[in-house]
């Protein structure tokens, strides 16, 4: 998305103007990552006609006139002059840098001060070589971390996360249609699966006329670069750093490729076994009886999957892990789905660090459809979160209690987002949680702990009364920082004897608990609650991103927390 890369640049300019000194270089740095914050959560295409004009993105809030000149000359000509003036005379790769969790500007300028670190390679180094340590500032602890990071960066480079990858294929499928010839369109691949990050996007096309379709792709106006331009296969390189790969197929084998490119690897594997068990040959091209090769099924990919397994599997489930032999024995989940959801029980308004009123996030939950949502704005001492005090309270929930009795079709549940402390108890006056109608509880700091003691805080906050849900459980960030570590199967055995749900959080940036720990916790036969974890109302449309994590899981509607009232 092009909001995206715009707001990444202008971050980046800012780090590079951190490294500098001086009271302007700060005041410079801090407007350029205050518009980057505005363009992350804009709602509208910022390369549209009505959006690519200086004088009316100066009257957004955080948009100044030269930022606004920037954002329009990349949409004009994809770049950016002054950031590609600041890159070229840094002598070190900041942004490359700047991926490795708990580096920032002024420590990267040190660490190259002090031992010439350019990249991530030599930052690597210095650490491995114990020199780190030895710089004012960092020490043991400190390098270690990097070290850790840097490990997590590398395992997690090249991906992007689903929403980006959806957004831009969604923009190019609008662009297909344009062609006329297309009969048939869809995507494959892991986004296909929807795996919370995405390697490259697959699409399959069958058409009419196949070197007009080719074409049409590769003159795509988001193209940075062709990769292949060929007959039956191309392949770009996006604007927006994403792979997409196109085939042509066949009309009388497209059931048999969609099955085939939707993989995974693993699933297909043994789906081919069973088919040559059955006395089959199963391909990109089709089904086909071993003897004769003679084509049973290739038009319809729910066929192939009846004729060999009796059930149709989703692609969520296509991982291997069961699902095969649940499908032969007719013992498949009946996965929720979108329209199972009826409400949101966290978010964020102005009362805390959210965009929007209490009755601005109320309208949306009815536009959504949904019967209740939930104010959960934070409490306490998350002050980077201008969470609400104990003095503030009352002015709080009153807030809600009227919105809840002024607008109608819509149940306001009062609660809020409580951290757990060291000690596992809750950073705020349990006689004024008892007025809530429910309290989540989550992990925000002191995340280092060990395993064991990790447990320990999160179960003892688990066993207190007023906690009913657990918030975005290990704390990790996509691509930025792992988890925190803690026993699982204690946490989830607790929340289940204690009747604490367990939260999916639908933000692409956490999409925590993941579908793995999720699926061990509706084994063990915990609740899980899908909730947004919104800080506007645009962010309120992520709740999908939730799904998609619950469905991998195979989690059906009796595992989610009911709400009565």
């Amino acid at each position: 998305m092009i909001n995206t890369q715009i707001a990444e640049i202008l971050f980046n300019m800012a780090s590079y103007i951190e490294m500098e000194s001086g009271k302007n270089s700060f005041f410079r740095a801090r407007a350029l990552k205050n518009a980057s914050d505005v363009l992350s959560s804009f709602p509208y295409d910022l390369s549209s006609p009505e959006w690519c004009d200086v004088q009316r993105l100066e009257k957004l809030q955080g948009i100044g006139k030269s930022t606004a000149e920037h954002i329009v000359e990349f949409i004009k000509t994809g770049k950016v002059k002054d950031y590609e003036t600041l890159k070229s005379k840094s002598p070190v790769k900041l942004e490359e840098l700047l991926r490795i969790q708990g580096v920032g500007p002024k420590s990267v300028l040190k660490l190259y001060e002090k031992l010439g670190v350019t990249d991530v390679e030599s930052l690597k180094k210095a650490a491995l070589e114990n020199k780190i340590s030895q710089v004012d500032g960092f020490g043991d602890k400190k390098q270690s971390a990097i070290l850790e990071s840097i490990e997590f960066a590398i395992t997690h480079s090249g991906r992007v996360s689903i929403s980006d990858a959806e957004y831009e294929i969604n923009q190019l499928f609008d662009y297909m249609k344009d062609d006329k010839n297309i009969i048939q369109i869809n995507v494959a691949g892991s986004l296909r699966r929807r795996k919370e990050t995405i390697g490259d996007i697959d699409i399959l096309v069958s058409s009419s006329d196949a070197k007009a379709s080719m074409l049409h792709f590769v003159s795509y106006k988001n193209i940075e670069k062709v990769l292949a331009h060929g007959e039956t296969k191309s392949s770009i390189w996006l604007k927006s750093k994403i792979q997409v790969d196109i085939r042509l197929v066949d009309l009388d084998s497209f059931g048999a490729a969609l099955q085939y490119f939707t993989g995974s690897k693993e699933h297909n594997v043994k789906l081919r076994n069973i088919a040559i068990s059955k006395g089959y040959k199963l391909s990109e091209y089709g089904l086909f009886t071993r003897g004769d090769l003679k084509l049973k099924e290739g038009k319809d990919e729910k066929k192939i999957y009846e004729i060999l397994v009796n059930n149709y599997i989703e692609p969520e489930l296509r991982e291997d892990q069961g699902e095969i032999e649940a499908a032969s024995k007719k013992n498949l989940p009946n996965l929720i789905t979108l329209s199972d959801i009826e409400g949101d029980l966290q978010m964020h308004t102005t009362f805390s660090d959210g965009e929007n009123s209490i009755e601005a996030m109320a309208q949306k939950g009815i536009d959504l459809g949904y019967k209740y949502i939930g104010i959960t704005d934070h409490f306490g001492k998350l002050k980077i979160a201008n969470a609400i005090s104990e003095s503030d309270f009352e002015t709080y929930i009153n807030a809600i209690h009227k919105a809840d009795k002024e607008i109608p079709g819509i149940k306001v549940f009062a609660s809020g987002e409580i951290e757990i402390d060291k000690n596992g108890d809750l950073e705020f006056d349990n006689s004024l949680l008892e007025r809530l109608d429910y309290v989540i509880a989550s992990v925000h700091f002191a995340t280092k702990m060990s395993k064991e003691d990790m447990t320990k805080r999160i179960v003892k906050a688990l066993r207190n009364p007023l906690v009913k849900i657990l918030a975005h459980p290990t704390g990790r960030l996509i691509d930025q920082r792992p988890g925190f570590e803690f026993d699982h199967q204690e946490v989830f055995k607790v929340a289940k004897e204690e009747n604490v749900a367990l939260e999916i959080n639908a933000h692409p940036k956490r999409l925590d608990l993941n579908d793995k720990l999720t699926h061990i916790a509706i084994i063990m036969g915990c609740k899980v609650v899908i909730n947004t974890d919104s800080h506007s109302i645009r962010e309120l449309d992520n709740m999908r991103f939730g799904v998609d994590v619950a469905r991998r899981a195979w989690v059906q509607k009796d595992s989610l927390l009911k709400i009565d009232f």
